[in-house]
């Protein structure tokens, strides 16, 4: 039972810390690990405790996905969001632009019933 913990005495060269530094590379991490049995299988063996540790990590890696997965959702909407803010400012340029253009269209409309009418005060001239 004790030969598992061995690995505690040199942490730099220990198969857990080589999990820790590759946190994702689960299942190639288990080649670090002795091939032979170091504890008697009644006691729970040194499989049982690599496959404890690689289950840990699993679980580990799984719920960082779950959190990746929640942020990616959380900035789609975000986006979905600045696009429609995008998409009704457009809408509303294009309502003033159309404005605009009907301002324009009767400025040059009343110019011209002013020449045809031989109207040719202006503020300037009165």
């Amino acid at each position: 039972m004790f030969n598992s913990v061995s690995c505690i005495a040199e942490p730099k060269n220990s198969p857990i810390v080589s999990l820790f530094s590759k946190p994702f590379d689960v299942l190639s991490a288990a080649t670090h690990f002795p091939k032979t049995d170091t504890v008697p299988s009644s006691n729970g063996g040194h499989e049982l405790a690599i496959m404890t540790e690689l289950i840990a990590r699993q679980i580990n890696v799984l719920k960082r996905q779950e959190e990746l997965q929640r942020r990616a959702e959380l900035l789609f909407e975000q986006q979905l969001a600045r696009e429609s803010k995008i998409v009704d400012s457009i809408a509303s340029l294009t309502k003033a632009a159309s404005h605009l253009e009907q301002i324009g269209e009767f400025l040059l409309n009343t110019c011209r019933y002013g020449n045809i009418n031989g109207d040719t005060s202006s503020p300037n001239n009165s």
